[in-house]
């Protein structure tokens, strides 16, 4: 992953912890379930689709996002959510060098 994907990657970790409150407040208990099972297709997808990491990265992040320009309040959110699951395993791929996805 680029030196500029890995700093977005750490904003994200930095309000992951907003996604995780979210799912705690929220009222129908299986959403985190169903959406950590939706982003690991959308991992899935993109991996197989390229085998770039910044490649990968846009995938989910466009997919997230709805658009492939979005706006930055928007790209936030984005990037929590997939830092988000990434820290829960969801969407994960051992590393084969520096420890980021």
């Amino acid at each position: 992953m680029s030196k500029s994907s890995k700093e977005l990657f750490e904003l994200g970790i930095e309000k992951s912890n907003r996604v995780e409150k979210f799912f705690k407040n929220w009222h129908e208990p299986e959403l985190e379930t169903n959406t950590a099972t939706e982003m690991n297709k959308l991992y899935i997808n993109a991996r197989d689709e390229s085998s770039d990491s910044d490649e990968i990265f846009n995938r989910i992040m466009k997919t997230i996002c709805g658009k492939s320009d979005c706006d930055p309040s928007t790209m936030i959110a984005a990037l929590a959510i997939m830092a988000y699951f990434f820290q829960t395993c969801d969407i994960f791929e051992n590393s084969r060098e520096d420890g980021m996805p």
